[in-house]
């Protein structure tokens, strides 16, 4: 077999200079390479631009709210129970939210939430003991619309957004069992201490004040009829908004205006945001809408 010269593996031009075939050819194919692969790519520049679904799934904003609930003898225990039932119910509807299995449409971000509920005892303000629940529910990143047929860069668009569905659908999934949890939290939280115990009302009030985050962007509830028979215990409300859910309570009813007012004002020189009075009666669509279900 004859030996190869020094000038084999290439062709000389017309010119007499050599041009090297094996070099020419690998940058050929580099170049078809990466060509390929970025046709392929979900990272593909496309006309739907994606967040990063991991990392928006985790930093999801989050909402806060906090409960003082009166179950004392001085209201009928339906009063208490009707009120965890309005809030075990609006929970329920924002964990499990409206999506479907396959949306088809873009989907907002839904916030997480973080609440605190307390009920009230003789001893609201005591740290050990009190009934209390925490609850928390992740947040869901928003979803894009899925690309149009007609987008010029479909498949790869498509690619980009199953995935983003798929990040999405584990955070829906982990919201709606974090609300199945929360609702049972709720339902078992106990509200009827029985007829030893007196309504601290405000030391319920302010040992929620004074438990995790302050702030006007902190919702406060406050459902009760109001009658505080212990000691005061005076907190720094940091602009948070209140609605107090009141019970006119048969054989106190007429004194339910007069107490709603000084809950009002008591609040309000104590740094509350503004205060919005309810009756019992309309509970459910202030508290629905006081968790945003109703927006």
């Amino acid at each position: 077999m004859p030996k190869r010269g020094p000038n084999d593996g290439a062709r000389r031009s017309h010119t007499g200079r050599q041009r090297p075939l094996i070099a020419l050819t690998l940058v050929a194919a580099a170049g078809i390479l990466a060509s390929a692969v970025a046709a392929c790519s979900p990272t593909t520049t496309a006309s739907v631009r994606l967040p990063d679904y991991e990392r928006t799934a985790v930093s999801e904003p989050t909402s806060y709210y906090k409960v003082c609930l009166d179950g004392t003898t001085s209201s009928a225990p339906a009063f208490a129970q009707g009120i965890r039932a309005d809030l075990v119910a609006a929970l329920n509807e924002l964990a499990q939210g409206t999506w479907g299995a396959t949306p088809t449409a873009q989907v907002p971000a839904r916030p997480g939430l973080q609440l605190w509920l307390q009920t009230v005892t003789t001893h609201s303000f005591a740290d050990d003991g009190q009934p209390e629940v925490y609850i928390t529910i992740p947040g869901v990143p928003a979803l894009p619309a899925p690309p149009a047929y007609t987008d010029p860069n479909f498949a790869a668009d498509e690619l980009t957004w199953a995935k983003a569905e798929a990040s999405w659908a584990k955070a829906v999934a982990a919201a709606r069992a974090a609300g199945a949890k929360a609702a049972n939290q709720l339902r078992s939280v106990t509200l009827d201490q029985g007829g030893d115990q007196f309504s601290a009302i405000w030391a319920c009030m302010a040992a929620l004040a004074d438990t995790g985050p302050q702030g006007p962007d902190v919702k406060m509830l406050l459902a009760s009829d109001g009658i505080n028979n212990e000691p005061p215990v005076t907190a720094s409300y940091a602009g948070a908004p209140v609605m107090f859910v009141v019970n006119c309570a048969w054989g106190s009813e007429l004194g339910c205006p007069s107490r709603a007012a000084a809950w009002v004002t008591g609040l309000r020189r104590q740094g509350s945001g503004p205060v919005t009075v309810v009756r019992a009666d309309w509970a459910r669509p202030a508290i629905d809408a006081w968790f945003g279900v109703s927006e």
